[in-house]
């Protein structure tokens, strides 16, 4: 299971989205007002359920976020994007050739997604329009991170 989190303005207060994936493929996110982060003593923070969905048909082995874009890797050889402010799924991207298993997933930035994965290829991303713009072999094994 892979988390990643995101600041947003929601009104005045701030809040943190935990997006968490599963090994059958599930996606479930919650937010946790910063409010409630960080405090000593016994508080506990309150995570309220935002989203929960099947989103590939293999393991989610990877999340990232940036912004309101988030980006996650599976075992089913694809990488689903989706927008966490409007809470909508823009689409699966799958590197040239099929690749393999999304096992690496990085934002440069708010421009640029790097992927890679079991096929050792590191593909770039242009976030504007989800266009691949290079994909580098070299690597003999997966790459896990």
């Amino acid at each position: 299971v892979d988390a990643s989190l995101r600041t947003t303005m929601a009104g005045s207060s701030q809040e943190v989205v935990l997006v968490a994936g599963s090994y059958e493929g599930q996606l479930v996110g919650f937010s946790v007002p910063v409010d409630a982060l960080g405090h000593d003593g016994d508080e506990v923070a309150t995570a309220t359920p935002l989203f929960a969905f099947k989103a590939h048909a293999g393991c989610i082995r990877v999340a990232c976020a940036s912004a309101d874009i988030l980006v996650t890797g599976s075992t089913d050889n694809t990488m689903g994007v989706y927008n966490l402010r409007r809470r909508r799924a823009h689409g699966s991207l799958v590197q040239e050739g099929g690749g393999g298993a999304v096992n690496a997933l990085g934002f440069h930035g708010k421009t640029h997604l790097l992927s890679g994965g079991d096929d050792g290829d590191v593909c770039i991303w242009r976030t504007s329009d989800w266009e691949c713009l290079l994909r580098m072999k070299g690597h003999r094994q997966a790459i896990e991170s």
